[in-house]
């Protein structure tokens, strides 16, 4: 993890389209570009409850922290 450039945390902006699907993922806090990819590529496959105004849903951005932890700091 450290040589990747964690430990902590990778920010997104994510996009949660109408449908509940993940549309366009920015990067706001990076830990260097293989985690961030990799935050990336599972960010996309979430699905989401839309958010809903008059009864209708809508897409809405929503800030997801990824926390990145060496293995031996999720023993402690």
């Amino acid at each position: 993890v450290l040589a990747l450039g964690g430990p902590g945390d990778v920010v997104l902006d994510v996009l949660l389209l109408d449908d509940g699907r993940v549309g366009p993922v920015c990067v706001r806090q990076s830990l260097g570009a293989v985690l961030d990819a990799e935050a990336v590529r599972v960010a996309v496959l979430w699905e989401f409850t839309p958010a809903m105004r008059n009864g209708m849903s809508i897409p809405s951005w929503v800030r997801v922290e990824l926390g990145v932890r060496a293995e031996s700091e999720l023993e402690q």
